[in-house]
């Protein structure tokens, strides 16, 4: 249940039965994880760092209202007004190999979507490699994965997640490339941070454990169905082509123009129609 140290808005809402009953109908497992409720900080992932090193449980939540220093990828800040998006970092133990961490985004993204199909069916959700949700083909949500290593192993990851739930005022340069649930015409309870958050807990242990059981090659089917940049041209660092899907690895697969396949694993990659943030950057989420 919500840790009390915030109030306003956000506190309401997610100390109503909005969160619980949400939560057990996307099937989290009993009891609720602890959620740290908190009107403002400097940034989620930081917060859920720093208790994921002292020992919190796999689940530990933190949500904020506003972060003063939230990122994305590389490093970009995040933009997102007071109330206009929810806004948490989980604290994960996934049991895996260092090496199998890296599709984590993914495999949240997939979470993410599941957890808003439930709450706003009918909206066309898709990945964009490797830690983009897309509606409508604009960005909607984003991931931010962190981690720690000790032997070989995952000692703890931190999951940030950044949904844009209402339309709010990105700035100028943003503003063609992002949505909100608000914008693409979802009403009342559908606008409930409480509700997303429970079904967002639920599913990403749900989809944490898949990869636990079956890595990411289990998953990867449902990641190539929602690819938003599959059969598109795409470039990055040094790398233009065609984007041909995701490996079962997690990696990006790209044709260059001279026939050949090159796998991308990190770093930025964009549409080359695409004019603003390329993967990770934009209004949204969490860091």
């Amino acid at each position: 249940m919500p840790d009390d140290r915030a109030t306003g808005a956000l506190f309401d809402e997610l100390a109503g039965g909005a969160f619980a009953a949400a939560y057990a109908a996307a099937g989290g497992p009993p009891p609720p994880p602890e959620v740290v409720v908190l009107a403002e900080t400097e940034s989620t992932n930081d917060d859920a760092k720093r208790a994921a090193a002292a020992g919190a449980a796999a689940g530990t939540a933190f949500v904020a209202d506003r972060q003063r220093a939230g990122r994305g990828r590389q490093g970009r800040r995040w933009h997102a007004e007071p109330g206009s998006s929810l806004l948490v970092s989980v604290v994960s133990r996934p049991a895996v190999e260092a090496a199998a961490l890296p599709p984590l985004a993914l495999v949240a993204g997939l979470a993410v979507i599941d957890a808003l199909e439930a709450q706003a069916p009918g909206l066309d959700l898709r990945l964009k490699w490797p830690n983009d949700v897309w509606a409508a083909g604009r960005k909607i949500a984003g991931v931010l994965v962190e981690a720690a290593f000790a032997g070989g192993r995952a000692s703890w990851a931190v999951v940030g997640v950044g949904v844009n739930v209402r339309a709010g005022a990105p700035p100028p340069e943003l503003a063609p490339l992002v949505t909100s649930l608000e914008a693409l015409g979802v009403r009342g309870e559908g606008l409930g941070r409480g509700a997303l958050l429970g079904r967002l807990l639920a599913r990403l242990t749900a989809r944490t454990g898949e990869l636990e059981r079956g890595g990411f090659a289990a998953l990867a089917g449902e990641v190539r169905a929602r690819d938003a940049l599959a059969g598109r041209a795409v470039r990055g660092e040094g790398l233009a082509g065609v984007a041909a899907g995701v490996a079962d690895d997690g990696r990006l697969r790209v044709r260059t123009p001279e026939g050949r396949e090159a796998l991308v694993g990190a770093g930025e990659v964009r549409l080359d129609d695409e004019g603003g943030p390329g993967a990770g950057g934009g209004r949204g989420p969490s860091g």
